[in-house]
């Protein structure tokens, strides 16, 4: 993690408790941070299959709550999780089909969920993401700031706003271009939420895609946001809640 930084870059502070399904995905001892996810059921979590796949169910746990209260937060035990069919790298060391579902040992206490997005949008769809990034470069990347940074996106073709580049967004993904200029998830951010908003809010509505990796699109660092895609991913996701019931 060295030289890495958490960041979003031109964002903002998310309104107090409208991301009540933002969770961390970390260590035990809850020292490292990991990734981010969001809750979809009263015991799922969604987040990068990257995050989770190498790692075993006791070295994983999931922390809820208010992270700006001290003593408000609690970690949650792992049972087990599902990857995404056709999860692996690619040549480049870019993750494929990168999402997990986490099943949870228990309940997750006063749950409220953000359920997964079934089918795919129209490019002009107005998409938020939100993340435990900070807006300050200089802090400590292990470190959890005080509140959840968030910023709009548009879904695209390509894998930057640069259409010159004509790179096409990886297959099975959604990739998109910031509203905001040169707006990206960083590191400790995969996992994390990209979600629809409600027709005529800024609420979100459903999980449109998790955070994947950041794609650097040129010598003038570019930067496209990709995230893996949840409708992509909806029939396996519906068959495994289907088969749980």
């Amino acid at each position: 993690m060295e030289g890495r930084r958490s960041l979003i870059a031109n964002g903002w502070v998310s309104p107090q408790r409208l991301f009540y399904v933002q969770v961390v995905v970390n260590s035990p001892m809850g020292v490292s941070l990991s990734c981010g996810g969001a809750i979809v059921e009263v015991n799922v979590v969604v987040t990068a299959a990257h995050c989770v796949y190498d790692k075993q169910d006791h070295d994983v746990k999931v922390a809820v709550g208010d992270f700006t209260t001290t003593g408000s937060k609690i970690h949650i035990a792992v049972r087990h999780w599902l990857i995404a069919d056709g999860f692996k790298y690619d040549e480049e060391g870019r993750p494929l089909n990168d999402l997990a579902l986490v099943i949870l040992a228990s309940r997750v206490p006063n749950f409220r969920v953000l359920p997964m997005c079934k089918e795919y949008l129209s490019y002009d769809t107005l998409l938020g993401f939100c993340g435990m990034g900070s807006t300050s470069p200089m802090l400590d990347p292990v470190t959890l700031p005080s509140v959840l940074q968030e910023f709009q996106l548009k879904e695209s073709l390509f894998m930057n706003e640069d259409l010159f580049e004509l790179m096409m967004c990886p297959e099975h993904n959604v990739c998109t271009y910031s509203v905001t200029e040169n707006a990206s998830f960083s590191l400790h951010d995969d996992g994390s939420p990209l979600y629809a908003y409600k027709c005529g809010t800024t609420i979100p509505e459903c999980v449109y895609g998790v955070a994947s990796y950041v794609w650097i699109a040129n010598q003038e660092n570019r930067k496209g946001n990709v995230f893996a895609s949840v409708p992509y991913q909806w029939k396996r996701i519906s068959n495994f809640f289907h088969d749980s019931s």
